[in-house]
């Protein structure tokens, strides 16, 4: 499922599917039937079950009935849908055959990957690297740690800004005018009675992030976890990403998360030089 999510959000990173979906943009050329079959699919990906009945599919994307059992039988046709015996629907390994083509792409995650590599020796906690898409964190890529901590994070899981580290960092590059534009429309995500959901207050530790320049997200997330992350940019000086490492929060103690937040502040540095 998170493969096939990821799938659509690098989709939509290069403006096939925003273009689709953004009703603003909609002309002649507009297809509805193409935006349903997506809405379709993306509410399958978004499920926690590994297959779901074309009645669940009808009442969560809100669409007939009759026209998701057409739809679902021409993906099914076209591959990308599989039916089970149970008469319940999944999204078949296509979408991890596109998701694949679309990172080799990304030129940027090749580059990542041996900083990726460095950080978790030095550091032998969970590191990753996540880009953003519109109002979440993306983890495009990460290195399992060699501690007790086994996280539960896939390629492609999405986090809000708010309670993340990389999210944090991201924000941390906007001006507050940029950060008020950005939740004038969107509310801040509560995922832990830690989570900062009044935006006077994350705009203080959005502050206090400037000034060390790294972010932390203190069980803001999961509860027994504390990431820092700090924001990488291309040569020109434009933010691409940010890297970061999560490590169980009776670990965390002040003078550690100092040495990991300079450490990858340094390696973001390093890091920016090598990107275009």
């Amino acid at each position: 499922m998170l493969m096939g999510k990821l799938c659509l959000n690098l989709l939509a990173k290069e403006n096939i599917i925003g273009v689709i979906m953004n009703k603003k943009r909609a002309s002649q050329f507009y297809n509805s039937s193409v935006k349903k079959g997506i809405k379709i699919i993306e509410t399958i990906a978004n499920n926690e079950k590994v297959a779901i009945g074309i009645s669940e599919i009808s009442r969560l994307s809100r669409l007939d009935k009759s026209l998701v059992y057409r739809i679902i039988n021409t993906l099914c046709d076209l591959g990308y849908v599989t039916k089970n015996k149970h008469a319940s629907y999944g999204l078949s390994s296509k979408f991890v055959i596109l998701t694949n083509k679309m990172l080799s792409k990304m030129e940027i995650r090749k580059i990542v990957e041996p900083y990726l590599k460095k950080i978790s020796n030095f550091t032998n906690h969970f590191t990753t690297f996540s880009i953003i898409e519109g109002n979440k964190a993306v983890l495009v890529n990460k290195i399992d740690g060699t501690n007790t901590l086994r996280i539960h994070s896939e390629i492609g899981k999405t986090y809000p800004l708010n309670c993340n580290a990389s999210g944090k960092a991201y924000l941390a590059t906007l001006s507050d005018k940029e950060i008020d534009n950005l939740y004038s429309k969107i509310k801040l995500v509560k995922m832990t009675n830690k989570s900062i959901i009044d935006l006077d207050k994350l705009k203080v530790d959005i502050e206090e992030t400037k000034k060390r320049v790294y972010a932390i997200n203190n069980e803001e997330h999961d509860i027994y976890r504390v990431s820092i992350a700090t924001p990488v940019k291309n040569i020109s000086g434009k933010f691409i990403g940010c890297i970061g490492v999560s490590l169980p929060s009776v670990m965390a103690k002040s003078v550690m998360i100092k040495k990991l937040g300079n450490y990858l502040n340094k390696i973001s540095t390093e890091l920016s030089t090598k990107v275009v």
